[in-house]
């Protein structure tokens, strides 16, 4: 079931990159992007699923060589932003942002 969600979560957001018809925000050789924190909409103490998730997620990015995959330190500081995304993607100057929900 997890498992199930967890790939849901990933078809929807590469579904969402793939037919997204703006330009990048910043164009480059390596595309950026940004995976923001994992939103938990289970109870407080599964606040660290959401994050591994996240975590995981990242680190799976990380591998492909031609995606610059913004750092978890920098991402994490928008865990409970109200910022736009627009203005999220502004301030990395990233032109992908992966957002989701557990």
């Amino acid at each position: 079931m997890i498992a199930a969600v967890v790939m849901a979560v990933i078809v929807v957001g590469i579904s969402i990159l793939y037919f997204r018809r703006e330009k990048p925000i910043i164009s480059s050789a390596k595309k950026r992007l940004v995976i923001l924190p994992f939103k938990n909409l289970g109870p407080p103490e599964d606040e660290y699923f959401a994050d591994s998730i996240t975590d995981e997620i990242r680190a799976r990015l990380t591998q492909i060589e031609t995606l610059g995959v913004i750092a978890r330190t920098s991402a994490y500081q928008y865990k409970n932003t109200d910022k736009s995304i627009k203005k999220i993607g502004e301030e990395l100057e990233v032109g992908y942002i992966l957002d989701g929900t557990i």
